[in-house]
């Protein structure tokens, strides 16, 4: 990816050196979304994942040496029509940093990783309650798909 260069911040891949940070900031998103309790990831996995075997893509926004947010993605190699889908796992934004277009620069970084891939869509979810989200969301770009349920097995 190219660096992308917005106010005082820059949108880039995660590194190594930025672990601590971006766990910190996954924990954060644990904590909104009501799974605290069941976070399980750490620095040797998200190393693994996403630094050494590109098992997801991993997005940061920094000021400094500061993360302010990130964004992981992965990619369904292809569907139906031939042509790769990146999902967005998750977005979170440390929420003194939110209003500054953090988050629309990481998103903006994210869609142009889905172009650059060649997918036919970029997909991702967003709770229920979210309404800022929803609102971000909609504000670039995004629709809600009334085509599929949500559906699980939890193990």
């Amino acid at each position: 990816m190219t660096r992308q260069r917005t106010n005082d911040f820059i949108v880039r891949n995660m590194t190594r050196r930025d672990i601590p940070q971006t766990l910190e900031l996954m924990r954060g998103l644990a904590r909104f979304e009501g799974y605290i309790d069941d976070f399980k990831m750490d620095a040797d996995t998200l190393v693994k994942w996403a630094v050494e075997d590109d098992g997801f893509i991993v997005f940061v926004a920094a000021r400094a040496d500061e993360i302010l947010a990130y964004a992981s993605c992965y990619v369904i190699s292809y569907t139906y029509d031939q042509k790769p889908t990146l999902v967005l796992k998750e977005l979170y934004a440390k929420p003194a940093a939110r209003g500054d277009g953090v988050a629309k620069a990481i998103f903006t970084a994210v869609k142009d990783k889905a172009r650059a891939l060649g997918a036919a869509r970029l997909h991702w979810l967003v709770l229920p309650d979210n309404e800022r989200a929803q609102k971000f969301y909609q504000k670039h770009g995004g629709r809600e798909s009334k085509a599929w349920q949500n559906w699980e097995i939890t193990f």
